[in-house]
């Protein structure tokens, strides 16, 4: 990372370990001849990128990617993991990729599955003006619902009245819910005044043979609905592992670059661009607040016990730090300590503790 507390390599230099540590206490390590696999992405393929996510212990929390407003950080993505179970961030994004480039005259519209389920677990849902201009004129709603911790698939045809269901536990399952569910959605229609005699139907589809891939199986069929292909009506524990790998490649892939990167905090997601660093690494642009970094990266160090040691400052020659030119100017302080920086150079080891 850039933009780490700097002083002139004069000096630096001059400085006696021992005074450091009395003046800034315990120091955060910052990689030096290394990455953290968690930050670092250089030339990295969607596929590299997130197996060395699956890889690292513990999610860090910074934004990998953005699909219109769905921000995906590095722990969701660790949900596509064979043995997880995805989350709705994921859910959402893959749906939304899948239905953002299609023609208009398609008129596939998605509603979040956050308003979905809330509406059939509550009873209650609400929709923006524009939103609710776009789902009134559509063709086709589709969106993913999460009742009793499971995923099922909506699609629901305005002009038709009707609603189709897809359920990776078998008609049986889907017999109990279709009239609440279709009840429950009589609530949205009055919003989107789209009453009248609706009807719902539960389809045959590919049943799971585990308890985590309930969401990878409901977004298996999003996608067959949204591209017009026939629904799978089997898939094997290979298939799904396959496709948890296809979805986290789709959404990086069409989602991991683009003006954003230059605007958004990847911590914080505020696109306030006042102090922001970036890594000097990564492809694309990463960029982070000051702040935002200190935190996450004390946070990281903690939890993989990185801190540094008074014995281990002590053991460093005098000088004994690496030095790199400041890319980022406009940093006129130290992230930690809040000191004036005195040049354009900084170091890459140590970072003051606030």
């Amino acid at each position: 990372m850039c933009g780490e507390d700097a002083v002139s390599t004069a000096n630096i230099r001059n400085i006696n370990v021992q005074q450091m540590i009395k003046d800034f206490g315990v120091c955060t390590d910052v990689p030096r001849c290394f990455d953290y696999p968690d930050f670092c992405f250089t030339n990295t393929t969607p596929n590299e990128m997130l197996k060395k996510i699956w890889n690292t212990d513990e999610a860090v929390g910074i934004i990998i990617c953005c699909i219109d407003r769905f921000y995906i950080t590095d722990g969701d993505l660790k949900t596509l993991k064979s043995g997880n179970q995805l989350n709705d961030q994921v859910i959402d994004a893959y749906i939304c990729q899948l239905t953002k480039n299609l023609p208009v005259e398609d008129g596939i519209q998605h509603i979040q599955s956050h308003k979905l389920t809330k509406l059939f677990n509550k009873g209650t849902i609400t929709f923006g003006v524009k939103e609710k201009k776009s789902l009134q004129s559509s063709k086709m709603i589709v969106g993913a619902c999460n009742i009793n911790s499971h995923w099922m698939f909506l699609v629901i045809y305005p002009a038709l009245k009707e609603v189709k269901l897809y359920n990776s536990l078998g008609l049986g399952h889907s017999a109990g819910v279709e009239t609440d569910i279709l009840q429950k959605w009589r609530v949205a229609c009055k919003i989107l005044d789209l009453d009248g005699s609706w009807k719902i139907s539960s389809q045959i589809s590919a049943m799971q043979e585990d308890t985590v891939s309930r969401g990878a199986f409901c977004l298996s069929f999003a996608e067959s609905v949204v591209l017009g292909e026939p629904v799978k009506k089997a898939l094997s524990k290979r298939n799904v592992a396959d496709f948890r790998l296809k979805i986290g490649h789709a959404i990086i892939e069409k989602s991991g670059g683009g003006l954003w990167c230059h605007k958004t905090c990847r911590i914080c997601r505020a696109d306030k661009q006042e102090n922001l660093v970036r890594c000097l690494k990564c492809i694309p642009e990463r960029y982070y607040h000051k702040k935002c970094l200190i935190k996450t990266r004390e946070r990281l160090a903690k939890a993989r016990e990185r801190l540094i040691t008074a014995q281990e400052m002590q053991s460093l020659k005098e000088g004994e730090v690496l030095l790199r030119k400041r890319i980022d100017l406009k940093v006129k302080v130290c992230h930690g300590c809040n000191g004036s920086i005195a040049s354009g150079w900084s170091t890459a080891r140590y970072l003051h503790r606030t």
